[in-house]
């Protein structure tokens, strides 16, 4: 989540937008932790970047597919590895470390693009569409 923004309307915070968030932050303490970062601490860190290339999935549903072809791939090259070096996450682990994400590619998905120096929108079948030049 390189150059993401932090929430400027705390009260859009405040509603949850996945059962992580309702239920396992329901005092919004994560999320008014991880803004707060993005506000201060990343904000510098991000100040560093010259040139922002956005490489712009097609919707928040398609992270959560690569993810899960991303793991199948992982598991495959470790096939003949024990099992205790092969650990790979399961569809529900897959779906819950994606949403620790899920507020923030969303809000990417839409800052971004105004402000990204290129924007490199990839396709539904994993390619990239065209280079924008901001």
């Amino acid at each position: 989540c390189v150059g993401a923004r932090p929430e400027d309307n705390h009260r859009n915070l405040k509603k949850p937008i996945n059962k992580l968030e309702a239920l396992e932050d329901e005092n919004y303490k994560w999320r008014f932790k991880v803004n707060h970062q993005l506000k201060n601490n990343y904000k510098e860190l991000f100040s560093f970047i010259d040139l922002m290339i956005y490489l712009k999935v097609p919707n928040f549903k398609k992270v959560l597919i690569w993810r899960g072809l991303q793991e199948k791939k992982l598991a495959y090259s470790r096939k003949n590895m024990s099992k205790n070096k092969n650990k790979i996450m399961s569809e529900s682990e897959i779906k819950r470390f994606i949403m620790f994400y899920e507020r923030i590619t969303k809000k990417m998905l839409i800052d971004m693009p105004k402000f990204a120096d290129i924007i490199v929108p990839i396709s539904s079948n994993h390619q990239p569409k065209k280079i924008i030049i901001n």
